[in-house]
């Protein structure tokens, strides 16, 4: 459901069957063809059932990827998966800058950071008032809207 091009202009998403793919267009004469170029399976790490998953890209070529169970982690180029349970549903995407990431969750902000081997592991974390239920036109709980970084130096205070 979210998806990036990647460095290569690959597209970057997981399927339904909880692969993370990378999908190229290749020219083949003069007919132009999408194909699978890479696929990582996730499936081990991502124990939500039929839940959206989300993709960014981070630092050094590595994939973030979030699930609406609140599974939070990092995919290395070699595909390695390392994983954190925020433990709190996860309906928006996610926004990344250099170092960090940003996850909303249906109680908290959180602001992520990878350790040296990938690890996710968490920065600090905002808790706000979801009010008495589900808001008008809102699919879920919650902030309802992406995090988003910004600030008057770089844009990613």
């Amino acid at each position: 459901m979210y998806a990036y091009l990647d460095h290569e202009d690959r597209l970057v998403v997981v399927d339904g069957d909880k692969n993370l793919l990378r999908i190229g267009h290749h020219r083949d004469g003069s007919t132009w063809r999408l194909t699978v170029d890479e696929s990582t399976p996730l499936a081990s790490a991502l124990p939500d059932r039929g839940g959206r998953r989300r993709t960014l890209p981070g630092l050094d070529h590595e994939v973030w990827i979030a699930a609406s169970d609140g599974t939070v982690g990092t995919v290395a180029e070699d595909g390695t998966v390392r994983t954190i349970a925020l433990g709190e549903a996860v309906q928006n995407s996610i926004s990344t800058v250099e170092g960090r990431t940003a996850v909303v969750t249906e109680h908290a902000l959180y602001v992520l950071s990878a350790r040296a081997d990938g690890t996710p592991e968490v920065r600090w974390r905002a808790p706000y008032a979801t009010g008495p239920g589900r808001k008008p036109g809102q699919l879920s709980w919650g902030s309802g809207a992406t995090p988003t970084f910004f600030g008057p130096r770089q844009g990613t205070e």
